[in-house]
């Protein structure tokens, strides 16, 4: 029940009562993936502030949702090529109606969040002035966090209540009833955002918050929540054996990413000299998203708007390739496992029209290493070093080291062979076993190169500052004798 701000004392105890029973409340909630797709994918909303509860993502058609066991749906981000249709905006209404909760969380910048949030009459705008309190109606003495918070403009003679204020008084946080359920809008860094999930900012009160607006609407314990991974992304279409999986909303990008996969894979499979392993990368997912994408052996996902695709070509041909080679040089990932990815990348970005754009990018991966280790005698290539006197590197630095000193072994390699990568990996898919008694490491790595370039390329890698043992592999029984 939604009480009128005319009784204001009756609704601070009934909130002190609803914090209270908020303890007790389930929830099954959505976190959204299908109008931007983020680390959230594998539950980190969950971990972050309702982990105790079913939390799962849904990487299709919103409007497709079944929501019949479901109480709360977390909009976390709009890509800003993407938006709310009219039948996302009905179905979230129907779902209010209905008692559900609907979390829309977003700043100024946020195009597709504010038309939706338009809808409920309220707007993201301007910059927030810290510090932030919580207003009466959350109750408590929490404290607030929070760094670039945008303000939330809410329209006058709305229905909607503040729960967090900045320092000006203006609202960064508000809910509001709509049928027997609750919309929350609340500015996006007021909630935990770096990737590794550790930053749960706010969770002591932003918790009972969510438990209490989810409440209106009951689930059951015994019934599942339906499916809404990442094969069920609204359409498949398989295209040359691959699997591809998209939703409506990236259906106008459909065609351009089957071409450019088309250029790629074959492009892909002479420069790495054998074909995907079997069962590698045959289904793919279009993420609505610029900032990245993943492999998981046999699923690759790719960032539909990465460096301003489908307009230009050349960055999504690097992207795709990185991905793709997690998946190509399973069952064993490479030690250099990232860089490696990249690198192939490049070249094959060369391979398609793009030779200049592959060679700047791999000269200037290389220039952050060589500025902290000048002639590649001193750092392995995870930024560590025997050397007695030698500067020890932090994370950062370190990492500089293991891109660039990686990709400069590379260059080193196809130096000495031209056709270095595909005859290391003919070797590597011929030597190494599916299965291995422990883990494809740097000393093994070496003896597959010295198979692939027929020398001993052990002493050279100890003379680069790469310690690595000959006698502790054994694939190096398969190096020419006497080489």
């Amino acid at each position: 029940m939604w009480l009128p701000k005319l009784i204001p004392s009756l609704f601070l105890c009934l909130s002190g009562l609803f914090a209270q029973s908020a303890e007790n409340v389930r929830v099954h909630g959505i976190a959204d993936l299908s109008h931007e797709f983020s680390f959230y994918a594998d539950g980190r909303f969950r971990s972050q502030y309702l982990p105790d509860q079913v939390v799962l993502s849904n990487w299709g058609n919103l409007y497709d949702l079944d929501t019949e066991n479901i109480n709360l749906i977390a909009l976390l981000g709009c890509d800003g090529n993407v938006r709310y249709n009219a039948r996302d905006v009905a179905f979230l209404k129907k779902f209010l109606r209905q008692g559900g909760c609907v979390l829309i969380a977003g700043n100024a910048g946020t195009k597709g969040q504010n038309l939706l949030l338009s809808e409920f009459g309220a707007r993201f705008e301007g910059k927030a002035v810290p510090p932030f309190f919580l207003t009466s109606a959350v109750g408590g003495s929490s404290a607030v966090a929070g760094n670039n918070v945008s303000v939330l403009v809410l329209k006058s003679g709305g229905k909607w209540e503040t729960l967090v204020q900045d320092s000006a008084q203006a609202t960064v946080m508000a809910r509001r009833k709509e049928g027997k359920g609750t919309l929350i809008a609340v500015a996006r860094n007021l909630l935990g955002n770096n990737p590794d999930g550790k930053d749960a900012l706010n969770r002591e009160w932003v918790t009972p918050v969510l438990k209490e607006a989810a409440s209106g609407k009951e689930v059951s314990g015994e019934k599942p929540l339906p499916a809404v991974g990442s094969t069920r992304m609204g359409n498949s279409k398989v295209v040359d054996g691959v699997t591809f999986h998209y939703s409506d909303y990236l259906a106008p990008y459909f065609q351009d990413m089957i071409k450019i996969e088309a250029q790629c894979r074959p492009a892909m499979e002479k420069r790495l000299g054998v074909p995907l392993s079997q069962g590698m990368g045959n289904q793919v997912g279009l993420l609505a998203t610029g900032g990245g994408g993943f492999s998981a052996g046999g699923y690759v996902g790719l960032a539909v708007f990465w460096e301003n695709f489908p307009k230009e070509k050349k960055g999504m041909i690097e992207f795709l390739c990185h991905e793709f080679t997690h998946s190509w040089v399973l069952p064993h990932p490479e030690v250099w496992n990232e860089p490696i990815a990249t690198y192939v990348g490049d070249v094959v970005m060369g391979d398609l029209g793009y030779p200049e754009e592959g060679k700047r990018r791999i000269e200037n991966t290389i220039r952050r290493a060589s500025t902290l280790d000048p002639d590649m005698t001193v750092y392995d290539i995870y930024g560590n070093t025997e050397r007695p006197g030698a500067v020890r590197l932090d994370g950062g630095r370190k990492n500089e080291i293991h891109w660039g000193k990686s990709f400069w072994v590379f260059e080193q390699l196809r130096g000495m062979d031209p056709e270095f990568l595909s005859k290391y990996f003919r070797a590597k898919r011929k030597y190494v076993p599916a299965r291995m008694d422990h883990r494809y490491n740097m000393d093994d790595t070496v003896a597959v190169i010295s198979i692939a370039l027929g020398k001993d390329m052990f002493p050279w890698f100890n003379e680069h500052g790469m310690p690595v043992d000959r006698e502790k592999t054994p694939f190096s029984r398969h190096i020419p004798s006497g080489k």
